[in-house]
């Protein structure tokens, strides 16, 4: 899998980065109509499941636990699994309850990827490694672990 990715085409690498970009607006905005156009009928999404499963899991995931606070700060980073399933894309999503009290400790523009959930921010993360084929999200699942680059990996062959 990760010899596949490392060969990947210019144009094919422009239409996966549309494509994921695409499915984390979606996400991020709750718009599973759009989700549902973005994944591959015939795919596996969270252990062989079918369409119809996958978009209810998605559903379910972005509904998080009800805290409005979660609606204020959302980010979304890109790394790598290193699982069973090495070299599959992964995204991250990250929703912390950012308050008065923990808002100007937060470090904005560190990227976490690949960190715990920060407690004192009851921060929710949701990963995903996705499989992206002929325009399409053939399959996702939860990754058990990440990485965010494969420079060192790639060095080491």
């Amino acid at each position: 899998m990760l010899a596949k990715t490392l060969q990947t085409d210019e144009q094919q690498i422009r239409k996966n980065e549309d494509l994921l970009n695409d499915f984390q607006f979606a996400f991020l905005i709750q718009n599973i109509k759009r989700i549902t156009a973005l994944l591959d009928p015939k795919g596996k999404f969270f252990g062989k499941q079918n369409i119809h499963f996958g978009k209810s899991k998605l559903y379910q995931l972005m509904q998080h636990d009800g805290k409005e606070e979660r609606c204020f700060a959302q980010m979304c980073s890109r790394g790598f699994s290193l699982d069973e399933q090495p070299g599959q894309t992964v995204l991250e999503f990250r929703f912390p309850i950012l308050e008065e009290e923990n808002f100007s400790a937060f470090e904005l523009h560190r990227d976490r990827f690949g960190e715990a959930p920060d407690p004192k921010l009851d921060e929710i993360v949701l990963r995903f490694a996705l499989v992206l084929k002929d325009g399409k999200i053939s399959e996702i699942r939860i990754p058990s672990k990440v990485a965010q680059s494969l420079e060192q990996f790639i060095n080491e062959n």
